[in-house]
């Protein structure tokens, strides 16, 4: 009795739980996804107790889900909010979708279940009506910790148009973008779905580095462009300067830009109106055979792998047996529907709209973004006779840009890492993953990033959504090297793909321990990139200093019409990679931005710095630096690694070394135990000769200890290696 009572009062607060959830964002959504770690809906769950007795459903998404098939191709709009970092995107988002009714104002949710309503439906009222909808499209822990979008995400919406007619809305399909420059490739796959994006611009801070990186994205996909202005409700908004480099810095008109606030919800109407007025209908044919585009997914613990994607030819129906254009499986759609952002199932989605699919996939392999998924047995399938249809335009693969490995903090864990990496892998298809065996800490996985933020954010989701801490290596840029005549790589030294070179016989190398014998080197060529600076006018001393010292060299610098400068450099990318933007900040008190593109390679003159530890090299220690600096840096890690490697019970000699020549060195004694005492008491009295052996005794032990010990590291000893520029 007393395990069937815990055990219904422990169903009874899951369904509250659950059930509070989904109304406190307004949403239903079935309960397997609400607990999903990966997906958007764990902010949504819900359970069919409590929607029995109050669903929860705002009514703009009631509204959608009974009145989206009859939304014609020509009144469909696919567009995405792109900004600058902190330029509002999501606040904005989230006023319009509060203004359609897909969630629930702050103070608008119903405030009380009907009578004779279940505990979990009251608890579920009670929470939706207290609830305030703050960056609802920003759901991973990471964001909300960071104030910023990491994952696109996708919301449907019936809008009617100012002055339009109540009974033919349009049917707008939004999704909010990542603002920061490492997940760039977040923002271009995501325009790949749509035929316009709204550029914010924040009125009090103006045009920034990404803004013109986004702005060009959007025009290398060929989209219509809406500028807009945003926080026009702050005190120090100042719209007329912005407006102006709106039309002298980005080369866009400013006779119809909308002016909103994401905090008061003023301008939001203009803005969806300048949606529905200048961007077109999407182009497909809803009578040919199915063709749809997958542009993002995720790993549900129970339900596989879920697809979003947008329709463009056609229709898919639950039901149907699908096929990506590059894989061979097929599988049969068990659910359909559409984002509003949480999940709601339908019977099928037509040409143009976007939304998820549920086939039972479970290796997360199979599904690849930008892929595309075709009808092989159903309504949209190709008829009988007729050729296949061809793959639709995908996406350009991203290249990465920083490269570090991770490990478990348990070496016998790496099974748990291997299943974490790969299922959050899915919902990034920008990370690349290379097992890799090292000598000091094991087996583990070399992991390519766009950006330190990129494999920051990567590290800290693999702990929040699979509780998987790992130790993570210091990151290292891709240099490709030019052997002398005669020479190959080593066997084993940087692994086959590595080892053979490219059409222009240069190898790449993404490890310090893969780097080659320095005497076989001819040359090595070390990736640049071209970095954009807007900072105030009077640190353009400081900046230019900065630069100097990290090798860059100038290309552009022109000066904006607000006192404002904008800076254009060619550099190292492995000297932005070491704390380059902790330093930019300081030396313009935190008023720069910074936004960088790929520049190419350029002959450098760099070596590879040995890190050893009582001896012996540590590979996962050693970094590779120009030679200029190389000393300098290989003495202040050891330094460090001092500072932050605990004491043994025998002596840790720290060295740096370049080839066979060391030339740092720095020592950590050991604990000393007072062998001469015991109880209190001095062990042989007077006698010098037994305390001399004591101390002979103790003296080979820690010899002894030394030759077979293990330094313990922790993560600090690795950010030594990263900090090395400071």
């Amino acid at each position: 009795m007393l395990a069937a009572a815990s055990g219904a009062r422990a169903a009874t607060a899951r369904a509250r739980s659950w059930a509070s959830a989904s109304v406190a964002g307004g949403l239903r959504a079935d309960a397997s996804w609400g607990r999903s770690r990966a997906g958007l809906g764990r902010w949504f769950g819900a359970t069919a107790a409590a929607l029995a007795d109050f669903d929860g459903v705002p009514p703009g998404v009631k509204k959608l889900l009974s009145e989206y098939e009859s939304v014609p191709l020509e009144r469909t709009r696919n567009f995405s909010i792109i900004a600058h970092v902190d330029h509002g995107k999501s606040t904005l988002a989230d006023r319009m979708l509060e203004l359609v009714g897909n969630i629930y104002k702050p103070g608008e949710a119903p405030g009380a279940a009907p009578p004779g309503s279940t505990k979990a439906a009251m608890a579920a009222a009670k929470a939706a009506e207290s609830v305030a909808n703050e960056q609802v499209l920003d759901s991973l822990k990471v964001e909300r910790e960071r104030g910023i979008t990491v994952k696109a995400q996708t919301a449907s919406l019936l809008y009617v148009p100012s002055g339009g007619d109540p009974d033919k809305p349009y049917l707008l399909n939004l999704i909010d973008t990542p603002g920061h420059v490492d997940f760039a490739y977040e923002v271009s796959r995501s325009l790949a779905a749509c035929q316009g994006a709204l550029l914010l611009v924040d009125c009090t801070q103006g045009v920034q580095a990404q803004t013109v990186a986004n702005l060009s994205t959007a025009r290398k996909s060929g989209l219509e462009i809406i500028p807009a202005l945003t926080k026009i409700d702050l005190p120090n908004a100042d719209p007329e300067p912005a407006l102006e480099q709106i039309e002298s810095v980005l080369r866009l008109p400013t006779d119809d830009v909308p002016w909103t606030s994401g905090k008061t919800g003023d301008g939001v109407t203009d803005a969806l109106d300048a949606v529905v007025r200048r961007l077109g209908m999407p182009k497909g044919r809803p009578d040919a055979p199915t063709r749809a585009l997958l542009f993002d997914s995720w790993y549900d613990e129970f339900r596989g792998v879920i697809c979003v994607l947008q329709v463009v030819d056609g229709v898919l129906e639950k039901g149907d047996r699908v096929q990506t254009s590059h894989g061979d499986s097929q599988y049969v759609i068990s659910e359909l529907g559409l984002l509003t952002p949480g999940r709601h199932p339908v019977r099928r989605i037509l040409a143009g709209q976007v939304g998820y699919v549920v086939t039972g996939m479970r290796d997360p392999r199979e599904a690849r973004v930008g892929d595309t998924v075709v009808v092989v047995q159903g309504a949209g399938a190709t008829p009988a006779g007729e050729p296949p249809v061809g793959p639709l335009p995908g996406f350009e693969p991203s290249k990465p840009m920083v490269f570090a490995s991770i490990f478990p903090v348990d070496t016998s864990d790496f099974d748990g890492l291997r299943v974490a990496v790969e299922k959050l892998a899915l919902t990034d298809s920008s990370v690349t993953l290379v097992k890799e065996n090292s000598s000091s800490l094991g087996f583990g996985f070399r992991c390519g990033f766009l950006g330190l933020l990129h494999m920051d954010v990567f590290h800290q989701r693999l702990a929040d959504e699979f509780d998987m801490p790992v130790i993570a290596t210091a990151p290292m840029v891709p240099y490709r090297i030019e052997l002398e005549a005669g020479h190959s790589m080593p066997a084993g030294a940087a692994g086959t793909e590595a080892a053979t070179p490219d059409e222009d016989g240069l190898i790449t190398v993404e490890r310090p321990d893969d780097f080659p014998d320095p005497n076989i080197i001819r040359r090595t060529f070390e990736p640049m990139v071209k970095a954009s600076v807007i900072a105030p006018s009077e640190a353009y001393s400081s900046i230019m200093s900065l630069m100097q010292t990290h090798r860059g060299r100038s290309d552009e610098i022109s000066y904006l019409d607000d006192g404002r400068v904008l800076m254009k450099y060619i550099m190292p990318w492995q000297e932005v990679v070491t704390n380059f933007f902790d330093k930019l900040k300081s030396a313009t008190a935190g008023y720069a931005t910074f936004d960088y593109e790929p520049a190419g390679y350029e002959a450098s003159n760099v070596v590879k710095i040995d890190m050893l530890l009582n001896g012996a090299p540590v590979d996962s220690l050693s970094f590779v630096a120009h030679r200029s600096s190389a000393e300098v840096q290989g003495r202040r890690v050891a330094q460090r690694l001092r500072a932050v490697i605990r004491r043994q019970q025998f002596e840790v000699v720290i060295q740096a070394a370049f080839g066979k020549k060391i030339f740092a060195r720095e020592r950590i004694p050991p604990y000393r135990k007072d062998v001469l005492s015991r109880s209190g008491k001095t062990v042989g009295g007077g006698d010098l000769t037994r305390k001399r052996k004591l101390l002979e005794k103790q003296k080979k032990g820690k010899a002894r200890m030394r030759s077979v010990g293990n330094v313990q590291l922790s993560q600090e000893a690795f950010h030594a290696v990263l900090s090395r520029g400071e």
